[in-house]
């Protein structure tokens, strides 16, 4: 009776075992997904837009950071990615559309498009990027970085000629122990404001 009464416990004991474990590897396997949203700054909202028709290329990204999952520097040739952390969309992709979006809500354009429409454009926008990263802390770095590295441009959709340029290279610092969410946050201020200057720089050059 006393044996039945142990194998009965010990049967019980692996049950909650299981369980507890279950539960901890579920709460494992759960991948999180991060979106940069656009933030308008309204001294740029035209009341009358430039006359100009505008398509977005697609942009080109270093393969290295052509991936939704998010890429942790290391060292100074050593990348790693997280896991259960990456973006909503590849980070080419998602700056492209970003760009549209911002562009569409200040009303640069009287028409701009992500492709050929009715409309033939006039100009082009391309885009590069270079880096998009958490850059762990260093001995010349003493917090963990987000890092941001690229270039936008206007060109003559005919000609291809480059009109304005926009090359940026940005670093912020983040707390010691800071969560992804710290990390994606940063890189939207950025990629807003560098964004913000190439609007400025579009507006200024064809006024």
């Amino acid at each position: 009776m006393k044996t039945l009464k142990i194998k009965y416990l010990f049967v019980i004991l692996i049950l909650a075992i299981s369980s507890l474990f279950f539960q901890c590897t579920s709460k494992q396997i759960l991948k999180k997904y991060y979106v940069l949203d656009e933030q308008i700054d309204s001294t740029l909202i035209k009341q009358a837009p430039l006359p100009y028709s505008v398509m977005i290329e697609p942009f080109w990204a270093n393969p290295a950071y052509k991936t939704k999952q998010i890429a942790l520097r290391t060292a100074n040739h050593e990348l790693q990615y997280y896991y259960y952390h990456l973006w909503s969309e590849a980070p080419d992709v998602t700056l492209r559309f970003l760009l549209w979006r911002k562009l569409k809500t200040v009303n640069l354009f009287q028409n701009c498009e992500l492709a050929i429409s009715q409309v033939f454009p006039q100009y082009g926008i391309s885009g590069t990027l270079d880096r998009l990263e958490v850059k762990n802390r260093g001995k010349k770095n003493k917090y963990p970085m987000a890092r941001i590295k690229g270039r936008l441009e206007l060109f003559d959709f005919k000609t291809r000629q480059m009109v304005v340029r926009h090359s940026f290279d940005r670093a912020m610092n983040l707390p010691k122990k800071f969560s992804m969410n710290q990390f994606v946050t940063s890189v939207n201020q950025m990629m807003n404001e560098e964004i913000d200057l190439f609007i400025k720089k579009m507006s200024s050059s064809l006024q």
